[in-house]
């Protein structure tokens, strides 16, 4: 039964080729939907932080509008309208969801007159399959970075572009292209805002298109123990969470979108809940705090949180378990020594463990001008460095956890309460095979 393994290399390289042609046929059957829904749209998309930016929206906005929950790509999005879900990700289940689609169009719309969706442009193409399925009516834009630049390699290649980031700037600018209303873009973000402005706007999104710079928002940035405070236009936030500082403007956007919307503002953010893995705090054994941000890694999402890990205000030594970034492509050196050249610079942190063959090589090097042996450690397999931590805590340390692969694995195995693990990110049974496969089975 191989051969219908979602990891098989045949199935992988198919998915790849096919990807836009399968995925067309999914949007054909939700274009009908959307037709008959009509919902005022709210895109959210950009490089990093965009899930945050979701929830953000979710805690202010969940009584008048339907949001779609995982669901970011062009096989995520028209599943999310047709109501399609993917569980065992096998080659019957995909069968099973080809049968399905056309009859979904007969459902009966119950859903909300807004929709939020949160898009990504992992490829060249993406971003705009996405924007012409939704034609949104607001677009908001966290960032550009380099994420999935492997993907982007051949735009440079051809020609195209100078260098990755100016092709995977211009996909997510195709987002903002189809805007019908209204467009919200990190100012601060120079290959941004070059991209989009580039475009052939019409002259009414054109004049409700706002470039957002962090320096006419925020008030106040302050980090505590326990979570976040910003002031952002004089109104000020005490959140729960450890949110870095580049979160307010994703503040700002919301202020904007829930104020032309009629809503009225929480300050409190009662209701917001942030999913796993983005900074999220757990108990960790031996009396450690354990700072989870296994869900994604790329430069922008890696600045944020060191940036925010060298802030955190605590009396306690600090350890820094730092996986690598994958699908760099090309300046996969370059975005690596960019890394190391960050934590160089990171004063607060009294030990650096390091794991992946592209750390080995770009990171571990530059690391040891600045630290001796002692300080900076690697480890080609991820079960031994796991094995090590939990014999060198002493009691007490703050340990933050990011980067790639399966970094969750690291987390579920310092975990001081085993039954928590349940919260953690890729918990589906493919990415529990994998982490056997890494990290050994569970023990009990």
């Amino acid at each position: 039964m191989t051969f219908l393994c979602y990891n098989s290399g045949m199935w992988e390289k198919f998915k790849e080729e096919m990807y836009f042609v399968g995925a067309q046929y999914f949007a054909f059957w939700a274009k009908i939907i959307l037709k008959k829904w009509q919902p005022k749209i709210v895109l959210v998309t950009g490089s990093a932080g965009k899930t945050t930016l979701f929830c953000l929206l979710e805690a202010q906005m969940k009584e008048k509008a339907d949001f779609a929950y995982h669901a970011n790509s062009a096989y995520g999005v028209p599943f999310d309208i047709l109501g399609l879900k993917r569980e065992t990700f096998s080659l019957i289940e995909w069968l099973k969801l080809f049968l399905l689609a056309p009859w979904k169009i007969f459902k009966k719309n119950e859903r909300k007159e807004i929709y939020i969706v949160e898009a990504d442009a992992d490829r060249p193409g993406e971003g705009e399959f996405i924007a012409k399925l939704l034609k949104p009516a607001w677009v908001l834009i966290t960032n550009v970075h380099q994420t999935h630049a492997l993907r982007y390699d051949k735009e440079v290649e051809r020609k195209k572009y100078r260098v990755v980031i100016e092709a995977i700037a211009d996909e997510f600018a195709q987002f903002a292209r189809y805007a019908k209303e209204a467009i919200l873009i990190n100012g601060d973000c120079q290959i941004l805002v070059q991209a989009v402005e580039k475009l052939q706007l019409n002259d009414q999104v054109a004049n409700k298109t706002f470039f957002l710079q962090e320096a006419d928002y925020l008030n106040e940035y302050n980090l505590n123990t326990n979570g976040s405070v910003f002031v952002i236009n004089k109104q000020r936030y005490e959140l729960p969470y450890l949110l870095p500082r580049e979160v307010a403007l994703s503040l700002a956007m919301v202020q904007i979108v829930v104020k032309e919307h009629a809503i009225r503002l929480d300050l409190s953010y009662k209701n917001l809940s942030l999913p796993s893995g983005r900074s999220t705090l757990f108990k960790g054994i031996k009396n450690t705090t354990l700072i989870d941000s296994s869900y994604n890694a790329n430069y922008g999402s890696m600045k944020a949180i060191l940036d925010l890990f060298d802030a955190y205000p605590v009396n306690a030594n600090k350890w820094l378990v730092l996986g690598q970034m994958l699908e760099q492509g090309r300046e996969a050196r370059k975005e690596h020594e960019k890394i190391a050249a960050l934590v160089s610079n990171m004063k607060t942190i009294d030990r650096i463990f390091l794991m992946g063959e592209n750390n080995e090589k770009w990171v571990k090097p530059l690391l040891l001008r600045f630290r001796d042996e002692q300080q900076v450690i690697f480890f080609r397999e991820p079960s031994e460095l796991l094995e090590t931590i939990k014999q060198e805590l002493r009691g007490g340390e703050v340990v933050l956890l990011k980067g790639a692969p399966m970094m969750e694995g690291m987390v579920e195995g310092l975990l001081a309460d085993a039954n928590l693990a349940s919260s953690l990110v890729r918990r589906e049974e493919v990415f529990e095979k994998q982490r056997r496969e890494i990290y050994g089975p569970k023990k009990s």
